[in-house]
């Protein structure tokens, strides 16, 4: 008597069925989030990108060395996409949701190292996060540093079985600080656990990018931090918030002074150029 058949995957095609669930996930988040970008402070990257391709230089506005951006990395992506053409607020989200794909695929890639149930997880939780699908529409490299990072921990944990060099690891790190400067907190606990035998090598990777563009601002802007960071630490301890709040916002945007301005508003984001951060 035969054995009755089930509809359960064999262990062949059960990873390629993950791996097309994965990215059939990480397909559907992107089609529904990818109208909500990019974000103003891409617009800004953008017009970075469109002065350095003119020759304007790394400026916002000719002539003024600015540095109002904090992912240079993301700046040069962008530039790479306008020199061959590309429109870089569609193509940008696109890259970014990318990156999430590949954050995923790694997960996923991880099965023989962190068992297939946890690995299929991960990549789940990576492919269905709606957050990480919003941070690829609004642009500015932040999955991607997600995934330099995650890339980071790989190539460590990989250089720690196999007792290799930890250059490579040093080099996605070093990379991840061009998109995200926050990133740069994993660089010191790292460093003090590798053997020392292997410090050298991999500092010399990290340092040679975020080091290296480090150096490129104090030549370039004259600054040891970007002015982003300047304009958030405005002094704002005396700010007098007390015509704003509950019940008086909405009277403050309907007095006379505020028509003129905001019948001519056509919502073009044209005033974000002209904050702090770029001037």
């Amino acid at each position: 008597m035969e054995s009755p058949q089930t509809n359960a995957p064999t262990p062949a095609r059960a990873p390629w069925i993950a791996f097309a669930l994965v990215v059939a996930t990480a397909l559907a988040l992107t089609l529904l989030f990818r109208a909500t970008g990019p974000s103003d402070d891409d617009f800004i990257v953008q017009r970075y990108a469109r002065n350095l391709l003119d020759g304007r230089g790394l400026v916002f506005d000719d002539g003024a060395r600015v540095e109002g951006f904090t992912c240079p990395l993301w700046l040069f992506v962008l530039a790479g996409v306008m020199a061959v053409g590309g429109v870089a607020a569609a193509v940008g989200p696109w890259i970014g949701a990318a990156a999430v794909l590949a954050s995923a695929l790694i997960a996923l890639a991880r099965a023989p190292f962190a068992g297939r149930a946890p690995a299929v997880a991960a990549a789940f939780a990576i492919a269905a996060s709606a957050a990480l699908a919003h941070h690829a529409a609004l642009g500015l490299g932040t999955t991607l540093a997600g995934f330099l990072v995650l890339a980071w921990y790989v190539a460590t944990e990989r250089a720690e079985r196999v007792g290799g060099s930890h250059v490579l690891a040093g080099v996605f790190l070093g990379l991840a600080t061009l998109l995200r400067p926050e990133t740069a907190g994993f660089a010191l606990p790292w460093l003090v656990l590798l053997p020392r035998e292997r410090r050298l090598g991999a500092l010399v990777a990290f340092a040679a990018w975020s080091g290296g563009w480090l150096v490129f601002r104090l030549a370039y802007y004259g600054e040891w931090l970007p002015m982003t960071y300047y304009a958030k630490k405005l002094p704002l301890a005396n700010l007098d918030l007390s015509k704003v709040g509950a019940g008086k916002t909405k009277a403050l945007l309907l007095r006379p002074e505020s028509k003129l301005p905001s019948d001519a508003c056509l919502g073009c984001r044209t005033c974000t150029f002209v904050c702090p951060t770029c001037q």
